[in-house]
């Protein structure tokens, strides 16, 4: 942080916890942000204990976010896949590592061929972002919402990036595959961001 903090803030780059980093550890950053700059400015980073700023809710977000995925995929699927397995990859590419370390693209064609519908980390691992994103909001608007209205709008938001997956997925006639749904839903909202600033 001696050295990040220069980078960072609620209006530049807002870091987040990860694997091995949690509340404690973003609780110790934020400290030694908050003594570098001599500002208490809780937008600085997310994570954080509900005591700095933080969002309830995000220490259950990414399981949760999962979750509410699997509810979306498993709640549209017609009635020939009743009865069909669904592998939801909720932690990072878990999914990839349980089947003997294979790429992406050869966990999706295996899991595939054994008509299972594959749920990619990149689409169902997406809670903890969101709720970080919640967190954003809570700080800049000086508010702290309840666990019941952050979880509400984690499952708005999952199941928005469900129908943007699904959409793609079926416009380009390749239905139940998620990955490539995720790939193109993510690809055009990075392409439009880019169109935005004038980079064609």
């Amino acid at each position: 942080m001696s050295e990040l903090y220069h980078f960072i803030g609620e209006n530049r780059d807002v870091p987040a916890g990860d694997i091995g980093v949690g509340a404690r550890e973003i609780g110790y950053l934020f400290g030694q942000c908050k003594r570098l700059t001599h500002r208490f400015e809780s937008g600085a980073l997310t994570g954080k204990k509900a005591s700095l700023g933080g969002s309830l809710a995000r220490t259950e977000a990414t399981g949760f976010g999962a979750v509410y995925f699997a509810k979306a995929m498993l709640g549209t699927v017609s009635e020939s896949l009743q009865g069909k397995t669904a592998v939801v990859s909720g932690s990072g590419n878990v999914a990839i590592y349980c089947a003997k370390k294979l790429t992406e693209l050869e966990a999706k064609t295996l899991f595939q061929n054994k008509d299972l519908l594959f749920a990619p980390g990149k689409a169902a691992n997406a809670g903890g972002v969101a709720v970080s994103a919640l967190e954003m909001q809570q700080n800049a608007s000086l508010q702290s919402w309840s666990f019941s209205e952050v979880d509400r709008q984690l499952q708005a938001i999952m199941a928005t990036i469900h129908q943007d997956c699904q959409f793609y997925a079926q416009k380009h006639k390749r239905p139940k595959d998620y990955v490539f749904g995720a790939n193109v839903a993510g690809f055009l909202r990075v392409a439009d961001a880019v169109h935005s600033y004038g980079v064609i």
